[in-house]
């Protein structure tokens, strides 16, 4: 409603959609003062809305009021000053807070506007807000790391790219932090000034994705590995992978793969590229001019071909063919056709699986038995086959042999210069300042020497005490040894000269013998690394 004074004249204007009543416009001019109150004129203006003229003001007297109006949304309370005449009483914030009580507004009352309302004049004021609810925040997951599931080659320092390096493969590591989980929020209640509460909308808990060895802490804030691991991160789910596949072939599109779990390539190994895995190894093609390398197995279902290929694994390795490559298993090479002019090297098993197989040309080594149908060819292709001496042992024999060789002499010259300082340790205190240090660095290095020494001589007897097996070696051939095989059975040494059909090669007295293979004699191994 809006009071007018045109002079001592009141008009009266209302809304069209103000509620209020004749009573309450009748209690608003007493409480004013207004005199000569025209309740006809206060009806049509109700009724029509129209503005009317419908007191007349006595200013002298007249006391000061204030009207409290609230919105109708019930956010905002507004105060119409009606200041009083100059004889009555001056109005003062009580009376602001009463008709604000009256009004029942009890929230979001603003004292500060309150005290600084001018109560000698006619205005209008807003002296209480209510305040709008908040709603709760939705709770998220925030990953801290990104996918690693994309294979790149490896940049070089002048801004290209080297092809046949290994690619850049990153990886997570058990217990390491994936994703923060972030919960909802319950929102904040709103309230009209007339203290009616308006509810918030609660957010919605957080959507975990499916998830593969990862696990929540227990504070449930956190996403973390469980495994060391690639991560593979979608907006469905998240999973640490011990294993990397690549979906094709490794070649220029991948580089080389250098992966700390199981690499699964589903394609071949091209030429010039290498797979090194520390775990199992498995390419469903072939491995041509390559490198692969596993740390429990390597299994190539296809064939390894190329004097530059060579296939490594500190456990098994399992192949349909090999041709002119080199093979190098701590358990048992596993060949399921054949093997032509390939280096084989095996510390347990070399053993070919199909029935019908054949073993022709090249250099095989291992430390226990060869199995194979046929060994050799009509040709009389020379075959080189020793057993009963692992590779790898008799290696690094060798190597350590070599090594003590090249010490003892190091430590023959250290002794010739440094001897008689080394049974007389008082005399080195007598030698001149500039000498001392010099024959004192001798001295430390023949120490080292003899502990390098006593390191060899340790190892070489563990070596030799390994290497005398007591199981028996042999070379099977199920159907047939070929002319020009050349065997060696620990020490003992035989070249094939007529072919001889289903026998064993064995050592007795030195010597090796070819003796008939007994019915059951001849079963396949299998490897427990192929599953």
């Amino acid at each position: 409603m809006i009071w007018e004074l045109r002079g001592d004249d009141v008009w009266l204007a209302l809304a069209p959609n103000e509620e209020v009543t004749l009573d309450d416009l009748l209690a608003e001019t007493t409480a004013v003062g207004y005199e000569d109150v025209d309740q006809t004129a206060l009806q049509e203006a109700l009724a029509e809305r129209q503005s009317r003229r419908v007191a007349v003001v006595g200013t002298a007297r007249r006391p000061g009021f204030v009207a409290v109006t609230v919105d109708e949304d019930g956010m905002r309370a507004s105060a119409r000053i009606y200041p009083p005449g100059p004889l009555a009483s001056p109005l003062t914030t009580d009376d602001v807070l009463a008709a604000l009580a009256g009004a029942g507004v009890v929230h979001g009352i603003e004292d500060a506007a309150i005290d600084g309302l001018a109560l000698d004049r006619t205005g209008v004021h807003v002296v209480a807000n209510g305040s709008e609810p908040v709603d709760g925040e939705d709770g998220e997951v925030q990953f801290v790391v990104e996918a690693t599931h994309e294979i790149k080659p490896a940049p070089r320092e002048d801004g290209g790219v080297d092809l046949y390096a290994a690619a850049t493969i990153p990886k997570v590591l058990a217990g390491q932090l994936l994703a923060d989980i972030i919960p909802e929020t319950p929102g904040e209640s709103g309230w009209t000034v007339r203290g009616e509460e308006l509810l918030a909308r609660k957010g919605r808990p957080p959507k975990l994705p499916k998830a593969k060895n990862v696990e929540v802490t227990e504070d449930g804030t956190q996403l973390v590995a469980t495994i060391d691991g690639l991560l593979e991160l979608s907006h469905t789910h998240i999973a640490v992978r011990p294993d990397l596949t690549i979906a094709g072939d490794v070649d220029f599109e991948t580089g080389s793969v250098d992966f700390h779990g199981d690499v699964l390539v589903n394609g071949s190994v091209r030429p010039g590229f290498h797979v090194k895995a520390g775990g199992r190894v498995i390419v469903a093609g072939d491995v041509d001019q390559a490198e692969v390398e596993g740390e429990s197995l390597v299994w190539v279902r296809g064939a390894v071909v190329g004097d530059r290929c060579i296939v490594r694994s500190n456990g098994d390795v399992k192949v349909r063919t090999v041709h002119e490559a080199r093979i190098e298993a701590r358990g048992s090479v596993f060949v399921e056709k054949e093997a032509s002019e390939a280096t084989i090297l095996a510390s347990q098993d070399l053993v070919f699986e199909s029935p019908r197989n054949r073993l022709i040309g090249g250099t095989v080594w291992v430390g226990h038995e060869v199995i194979a149908a046929e060994i050799g060819a009509v040709g009389e292709i020379v075959t080189r086959v020793t057993v009963g001496i692992d590779p790898f042992t008799a290696e690094e024999i060798q190597t350590l042999h070599a090594e003590r060789t090249t010490q003892l002499a190091t430590l023959d010259r250290v002794k010739a210069s440094v001897g008689q300082f080394i049974d007389r340790p008082e005399a080195v205190e007598a030698l001149d300042a500039e000498r001392r240090p010099a024959v004192l660095r001798l001295i430390t290095a023949h120490d080292s020497l003899i502990d390098r020494l006593a390191q060899i001589e340790a190892r070489l007897e563990e070596l030799q005490r390994r290497s005398e097996d007591e199981t028996q070696p042999r070379v099977v051939a199920r159907l047939a040894i070929r002319p020009g095989v050349m065997l060696t059975v620990r020490r003992a040494r035989r070249t094939v000269d007529v072919p001889r059909f289903r026998v064993a090669a064995t050592e007795v007295a030195g010597a090796v013998e070819l003796l008939p293979l007994e019915r059951d004699a001849a079963r396949i191994p299998r490897s427990h690394a192929i599953k």
